[in-house]
This record gives C-alpha cells, structure tokens and sequence, in this order.
C-alpha cells in the first residue's frame, strides 16, 4: 500500500493481484510503457508516504523496486533499468539473476526482473533453463518470448524449445513459434519444430482446441516462410519421413511456387491417404495450372464416389479456388450428381454449373425444368442456363408462363428472356400483368428495373399504358431512367413518380401540422373520434 501527499491510500498491489496479475505478464517490454494503474481511497488518517521520483533514484536501488508491492513502482524501476546507459545498469545483473531465480518472489516480480535483464542485453544460460522449466505458465511464457533478444543460435533455441514446443498450453506453443519467426535462424531442428506444429486441421474453430490448432498452423507456416532455404532441405531429407504427410503439405506451402508445386507432388506420390481435406483442397487447386499436378490430381477430382465432398469443398471456397482447370476436373462428378435421386444432390450439382459456369452440361440441366420441380431447382436450373440466353430461350419461356411459380422467379426467367428475345418477353408479360394487382405490379418494376434489359421492357409497358408511374417507386424509376438518360420515356416516367412522391410528402406534412394544432388546443372530443 502506498500513500499519496494528500493522505490518501493508494492500493496498488490488492488491484495487481486480483485484477493485472495476467496483464502484467503478457505485456511486451517493448511495447508497454505504461506506469500501471492505482486505485485510490480516502484516508486521511494515515500518514501520507512520499512518492519517489524514479529519474533521481540510484542506479544501485532500481532493483529493489521490482520488488515493490505497487505496480507502478515496478513498471518505473524497470524502464530506468532499461532506458539508462548500459554501462550503469550492466553492474546490476547479477542482482536481476538472483531475484528472477528466486521462487520466494512472486510471478510478476521474476518477470519484471527478466525483462530488466532484456534491457541490458544480459543472457544467462541457467537462469533461462530455470525459468523454461517454471510451473508457472505467464513466467514461462515470457521466458520463451525473451529468447529473441539474446542473439542465440538455432542450435541453442532447438535444444531450448524441443519440449516447450508441446507444451499444454496453446500460449506457450503459440509463443515458442512467434519466436522462432522473429530470431531470423533456422537449422533442421528449429524447422522440425515448425513442421511438427503444421498439424492437420480440427473441425469448428471452438476455443480449447480447434481454433488453437489452427493458429499454430498459421504461425508455423508465417515462420517457415522466412526459410525457404532450410525448409527445403529438410523436406528432402530422411527427417521428413518422421512427419504426417499432411504436415509436410502444409508447410511447403511457404516455398516458392515451383518449388512448392514440385514438393507436393513428391509428398502425394509417397502417401498412403489420398483424401483430399479442406486445406489440401484449396492447396491443389491453386496449382493445377501446372500441367503435371492437373494429371496427377485430375484421377482424385473426377472421383465420382467423392463429388458431394468436392463440389461442396469448391463452392464453399470458391473465391479461393475457381478455376477453368477445375471446373472442367469437376464436369464428370457434377453430372454424377445430377443423376442422383438425392433432391439435395441434384440442387448442389444444378448449383454448381450455375456457380461455375459450365455449359457442357446443358442438356443435363434441361430435364429439371418442369411442372414438377420445387421452386429452388427451377431457380438452380435457371442460374445454370443463364449464361446461354439464346440457346434456352425457350426454357425461359415457359418458366414465365408457369402460375404456380413465385412471382419473382417467373419475373426473373422473363428478364432472361428479355436477353434473348425481347419481342417474346414483352408478349408473355403483357398477357400476364392484366392479372396482377398493384402491389404484384411493384414487386416486378423493382426487380425488371435492376437491368438494362428490363429497364427496356418496363419502358415498353409504361408506353403502351400496361403499366402506370403508380406501379413504380422512386428507387425502381431512378434506375429505369439511368438506364438510358437520353430515353424520353425514362425521362417522363421518372418526373411523374418524382412528382407523386413530392405530392405525397406536402400532403403528409398538412396532415401532420393540422393534427398538431388539434393536439396544441386540446380541444378533440373523444367521444367523436377526434
């Protein structure tokens, strides 16, 4: 407890240990420069203790004050010990060994005493073993983090981290990797380290296991790509063979891209398993530009016992991997899906086409448009066909003409036909708007007026009177008259609503103003409704 000049309390080292104790530990002495925080409480009857000035302080008494109960007193001593000329703060590591070596001292003093010694550059071999070894997890963590600053060699950080490496908590792995990232050596050891950390994904990204999995995977590949050099070499190497091969995948992924390409292709010729997970999935389809990956993998992706797993893995991540060279691997399983008596099956391959852009199997997709198909695989089916809008014509046609659809997908197949065919499309939706009523004549202007094709068609109806400037709202005319601004039928349509909508504002507000001035009076006779 410390006391301030004003007589009162200052309790400092109750909030440190309740509230700090894991704030202290994970701060970075590079990063946190911060005197800590203090609590104050009224208490006038002790006497007020004198708040030393840290500039002024010896030299020769900074290290007693790492032992000092308030947070501030340690965070000041500390930064002097680091911030003054290392010709006086040299004499001092001796004392700092001691009193991070010493296990009477609590967690935060060591690590201040440790962070102390960083800041004269001060490495001592048997206090680090010490302190690599302690059971206490922020202590060793720091410990592990404090390797960067000594200028070790790889050999000395291999023999160092091996056991820190699977260590059971995911903060001192994590830790172990950032480090062997930051000190810019590698030999076989410290890459062994890496790779061995280059496990295979677990499924979700839940705290306490999968997403602590992954994160190492991220850290571990971060690092090896700062040794191209020595990854290589151990991945041709006997060591290698001690590690799963979708280790060695992953992290040869920090290679070069022919390099990378070359590798992998030596790991699939060797492995026993020739799944293709998530990861690897990505990884293969970003290489199948390479004329000798696409013949060795194309067996695996034309795999029709695995196309659900596949085409689901490609749309799932199909900005990382879409591809012509895929595309065309994944024509034979697609179509396998699409003769599935599995609804589901049937839509993922529909899905797929329309995603991928495949018009080979036009004919395959054909059959699903129909009086009998639900409303999700006619919209499939119709994502699919839509890229070829002359040849489907026909098709669609006649889903604008099916009344049992949704209004949205019939409007949408007569967008598509518009393309085609603007003559049949203003035909078919001529017969079909007298049936409508206002509020279904709004719902299609909204979705015709988000194309130049159906801006055109809804200009046609709008003049031969089929639909009025009522039957549009200000956002859907805007975008029929951008369509083309030079339109005098945009032109007009768009003045009308904008009239309207004016009109409607102004009539509003007299209502408002005149309700309001009931309201001011005070005069409504509630007996009368008003």
């Amino acid at each position: 407890m410390e006391f301030g000049p004003d007589g009162c309390l200052y309790i400092a080292d109750w909030y440190n240990k309740i509230v700090s104790h894991n704030e202290v530990a994970t701060s970075h002495p590079d990063r946190d420069k911060s005197h800590g925080r203090i609590w104050r409480i009224s208490h006038k009857s002790q006497k007020p203790k004198k708040i030393p000035n840290f500039y002024e302080v010896k030299t020769s008494d900074l290290v007693g004050y790492l032992k000092s109960p308030s947070i501030w007193a340690k965070r000041a001593a500390w930064h002097q010990i680091t911030d003054r000329p290392i010709g006086e703060t040299g004499a001092l590591a001796k004392e700092l060994v001691l009193l991070a070596s010493d296990n009477q001292q609590d967690e935060i003093t060591r690590i201040m005493a440790l962070w102390s010694l960083e800041g004269i550059k001060h490495y001592d071999q048997g206090l680090m073993a010490t302190l690599l070894g302690s059971k206490y997890t922020n202590l060793k963590r720091e410990a592990v983090r404090a390797l960067q600053s000594f200028s070790l060699d790889a050999g000395t950080l291999a023999q160092l981290l091996e056991g820190l490496s699977k260590d059971d908590n995911p903060m001192v792995r994590s830790e172990v990797l950032r480090t062997l990232d930051a000190v810019g050596t590698a030999n076989p050891e410290t890459i062994a380290l890496l790779v061995g950390a280059c496990n295979p994904p677990l499924e979700g990204n839940d705290m306490g296991g999968a997403y602590e999995r992954n994160f190492e995977r991220y850290l571990a590949r971060k690092a090896l790509e700062n040794y191209p050099k020595e990854l290589l070499a151990f991945l041709r190497s006997p060591k290698a063979s001690q590690y799963a091969t979708a280790n060695l995948i992953w992290a040869s992924q920090a290679l070069p891209q022919e390099e990378r390409e070359t590798v992998f292709m030596d790991l699939w010729k060797k492995a026993d398993n020739k799944e293709l997970d998530e990861p690897t999935f990505i990884i293969v389809a970003g290489m199948l530009e390479n004329d000798q990956v696409m013949k060795m993998m194309l067996p695996v992706l034309e795999n029709v016992g695995k196309a659900q797993e596949h085409v689901s893995l490609t749309l799932d991540n199909l900005a990382k991997v879409q591809s012509k060279e895929l595309s065309n691997a994944l024509i034979k399983p697609i179509g396998h899906l699409l003769k599935s008596s599995d609804k589901s099956q049937q839509n993922l391959g529909l899905e797929a086409i329309g995603k991928l852009g495949i018009s080979s199997l036009r004919n395959n997709v054909v059959p699903f448009v129909n009086e009998d198909s639900s409303s999700e695989t006619i919209k499939l089916a119709m994502l699919a066909l839509v890229g070829q809008p002359e040849k489907n014509r026909a098709i669609f046609e006649r889903i604008a003409k099916m009344e049992n659809l949704e209004l949205d997908l019939r409007t949408e197949a007569l967008q598509a036909l518009a393309k085609a065919d603007m003559q049949a499309a203003s035909k078919a939706i001529n017969d079909w708007m007298p049936n409508l009523d206002q509020s279904q004549k709004q719902s299609i202007t909204g979705i015709l007026s988000n194309s130049e094709v159906g801006s055109t068609l809804l200009k046609q109806l709008y003049e031969t009177g089929t639909l009025t400037s009522e039957e549009f709202n200000l956002s859907s005319a805007e975008k029929v008259f951008q369509s083309n601004p030079e339109d005098a039928r945009g032109i007009e349509l768009f003045d009308k609503v904008k009239n309207r909508i004016d009109e409607e504002k102004h009539a509003f507000e007299s209502k408002l103003q005149r309700f309001m001035a009931i309201a001011e009076k005070g005069g409504g006779n509630p007996e009368n409704g008003k």
